[in-house]
């Protein structure tokens, strides 16, 4: 992993100058954590374009990364798209990429065809997370509309960030068979593990459109909902078997954007249908014939207000609704069925100098976080950054406070070219 990392590393310049366009940006960040540890992060990143022949573009990005507090570095391929104009209107493309869907800061339901990884999640903007996926398709384009059919070969999921990382979900301990185990074993259970073959064949498309000050849009995928799930069954008394599988599902969902003044609204409606919820790993002790598991529909909706002050005051306010159908079990999930989420960003920033405040709050866990920040742009170049991040809330696996470990004060740099 390393040694991908240091090749990547000594390799950005040859791309970047191979007379291609290009843009690169390189990360250093050292954290202080409540918990008395300290941790390096690096994340460097090059993105080239150039023309292959008249009218067939290739597109190329690369990443790098490494947490010293999880011992971990890895480099991947973002981006690796031919993008081929057959006719003045239509483009044919095919290769890995990643796309952000819907116009939210962050927090997006309209965001389901390209999985995720968790390591930098709210520290960072959504694009720089997401993860390649090999896809092919074609792109129509028409006045202010267009239309992008997407045709998967292989199915994706989210990565699964280490517990020590600044951010991790429980979520993805209870996508870990490896957790689970543990959990069982504490409960004196024999376990027995297993993966499932990942589904493949998978499809997706996306439409937006400008209507008068309108923006507006469309998309549908049916596929894995990139979180992957461990199906636990009782095969004898005693004995747990635990299969790791990935479900796939239709998504669907509208999008919008509309400026009345100094305030900009964006608004995102999505449903999900045939959900793969958890039947938390405790109540299996009273549930004999339960496979963990249950199925529900789901529908997500977001509403983000801007509004840009006098003295250059960036105000941001997003509201966010969840509704769970009936599960198909007769099971009572340890969770509120209706769940709300909102997030305020304030900004105060002059020509060199931003002070950044965001917080986000959970109402349902009655938690969440707030992030200080002071960048600094140095010149066209150079950019220096420090700040704190808390996190609030209860101390239980499944609320914010858990992650109280990771409060921590930073500074940061970055490099672009």
């Amino acid at each position: 992993m390393r040694k991908g990392l240091l090749t990547l590393l000594l390799s950005a310049p040859v791309l970047a100058n191979a007379g291609w366009n290009h843009t690169g940006t390189v990360d250093l960040r050292m954290d202080a954590r409540e918990a008395g540890e300290s941790a390096l992060l690096g994340r460097t990143a090059v993105t080239a374009s150039g023309e292959l022949a008249e009218r067939l573009s290739l597109q190329v990005e690369v990443e790098g990364n490494g947490e010293t507090s999880v011992e971990s570095a890895s480099a991947e391929l973002r981006t690796l798209l031919l993008d081929w104009q057959v006719h003045d209107a239509v483009y044919l493309f095919a290769g890995w990429q990643q796309q952000v869907w819907g116009r939210a800061d962050d927090v997006n339901p309209l965001d389901f065809a390209f999985a995720e990884d968790p390591r930098w999640y709210y520290l960072e903007p959504r694009a720089q997370r997401k993860l390649a996926r090999l896809s092919a398709g074609t792109r129509i384009e028409w006045g202010d509309s267009s239309l992008a059919l997407f045709y998967f070969p292989e199915s994706s999921r989210n990565h699964l960030a280490d517990a020590d990382s600044i951010w991790c979900e429980r979520a993805c301990d209870f996508a870990d068979a490896d957790f689970q185990r543990e959990q069982f074993a504490a409960l004196g259970f024999a376990v027995n593990t297993s993966k499932a073959s990942a589904p493949r064949h998978e499809w997706a498309g996306r439409y937006t459109s400008r209507l008068g000050g309108l923006d507006f849009g469309a998309a549908v995928y049916y596929g894995t909902d990139h979180r992957q799930r461990v199906e636990r069954t009782f095969v004898a008394p005693g004995v747990v078997a635990l299969e790791t599988k990935e479900y796939q599902s239709l998504s669907y969902g509208v999008d919008a954007a509309y400026a009345f003044g100094d305030v900009v609204a964006r608004a995102e409606l999505a449903r999900y249908q045939d959900v793969k919820l958890y039947i938390y790993p405790e109540l299996a002790r009273y549930l004999a014939d339960a496979d963990g598991l249950t199925e529900t529909d789901a529908t997500a909706a977001i509403l983000s207000l801007d509004y840009t002050a006098p003295g250059d005051i960036y105000l941001n306010f997003q509201y966010q609704d969840v509704w769970l159908g009936e599960p198909e079990d007769e099971v009572i999930l340890p969770r509120e069925l209706n769940l709300a989420t909102f997030q305020i960003a304030k900004t105060f920033y002059d020509p060199d100098v931003k002070i950044e405040w965001t917080t986000l709050y959970d109402i349902n866990k009655q938690g969440g976080f707030s992030k200080l920040e002071a960048r600094w742009q140095m010149d066209m170049q150079w950019m220096l950054s420090v700040g704190c991040l808390a996190f609030d809330g209860e101390n239980s696996a499944e609320d914010y406070g858990a992650f109280r470990k990771n409060n921590s004060v930073y500074i940061a740099t970055q490099y672009q070219f």
